[in-house]
């Protein structure tokens, strides 16, 4: 799915938008959900929601499902 957006959070405001079935991503205080971990082009997982983000940037939902 392509989504605009120059941080993590605008683009995560767009898939909500676009896709309401995934649910809530961010939290009340505009946190990413605890549910849910952002990785950048499959290299780094993402803490900060704010960072600019790189022409062409890829970001990968993942659930943070634990298990045992």
């Amino acid at each position: 799915m392509a989504a605009e957006g120059n941080t993590p959070r605008e683009v995560l405001r767009h898939v909500m938008c676009d896709c309401p079935a995934v649910g809530n991503l961010l939290t009340d205080d505009r946190r990413l959900s605890p549910h849910c971990l952002l990785s950048l082009n499959g290299e780094r997982f993402l803490d900060d929601l704010d960072e600019r983000l790189p022409d062409g940037a890829q970001l990968l939902i993942l659930s943070a499902d634990a298990g045992g």
